[in-house]
């Protein structure tokens, strides 16, 4: 695990999104294709906007395939949705492969939904091995994907995808799981703001466990386990903090 804090939003999101665009090129130099999972929520937003600037002349977008860490179970046109937020700050912006975007399908009933997802990654993955990148968020309450605390999926080691019922958005969500997420090469936290300042220092600390803060779930089983804070989300974090996690 390697934590990196920057002194604001601007800096952190440029410094990852510089990080990001430097692994596509390097692994592109060296295997036929990219996989990067994408994140959802506001955190991202800016990111995916600056990988769009910095990115120009530097990747070949054609032989990136995207997939979603979770989605909330609403149209494409919704507001709330995951996939139109990656397309309207990052994927309309580049040269990509359409038939290499594999976003949930909320047109359809959620457990076949979850059933189609499940496959399309399994596939991919008996293929590939694992995914290139993933990148994740954490919200206040702890969660990271749409494993939200004290539920069932916490105890779910085996399911590549699942659904969860969120009660504070009244939403459905689909979701990958840890199990294929820890698989990954590299998996990158993004989090920022004072509101999250808490919630890093229990991540960071043994005094809660995974039913608390399911981001504890997350940890990088073959590849490496980043995360990208800026000072307020990291304000509360001390060095005995550091010691306890790694």
């Amino acid at each position: 695990m390697e934590l990196k804090i920057y002194d604001n939003k601007e800096e952190v999101t440029d410094a990852l999104a510089e990080f990001i665009i430097i692994d596509i090129s390097i692994k592109l130099e060296k295997q036929n294709h990219y996989s990067f999972v994408l994140a959802g929520g506001n955190s991202p937003q800016l990111l995916y906007d600056k990988i769009a600037i910095k990115s120009k002349g530097k990747i070949d977008w054609s032989r990136v395939y995207f997939f979603w860490g979770d989605e909330r179970f609403v149209s494409f046109s919704d507001e709330r949705s995951n996939a139109k937020m990656a397309f309207y700050h990052l994927l309309n912006k580049i040269p990509i492969d359409k038939k290499h975007i594999f976003k949930v399908n909320t047109d359809i009933d959620i457990d076949d939904s979850v059933e189609e997802y499940s496959n399309t990654v399994k596939k991919f993955l008996e293929i590939n091995g694992s995914f290139d990148f993933v990148l994740l968020g954490v919200g206040a309450d702890g969660h990271t994907l749409s494993i939200f605390p004290n539920t069932d999926l916490i105890k779910d080691t085996s399911s590549f995808v699942s659904k969860s019922y969120n009660q504070d958005q009244n939403t459905f969500r689909i979701t990958l799981m840890p199990k294929i997420i820890n698989a990954a090469s590299i998996i990158s936290f993004l989090v920022t703001g004072s509101e999250k300042a808490d919630v890093v220092k229990r991540i960071f600390t043994g005094n809660d466990n995974v039913n608390q803060i399911p981001a504890k779930l997350i940890k990088a089983e073959n590849g490496e386990l980043f995360w990208f804070l800026d000072k307020e989300a990291a304000s509360l974090i001390k060095d005995d903090d550091l010691k306890v996690r790694q």
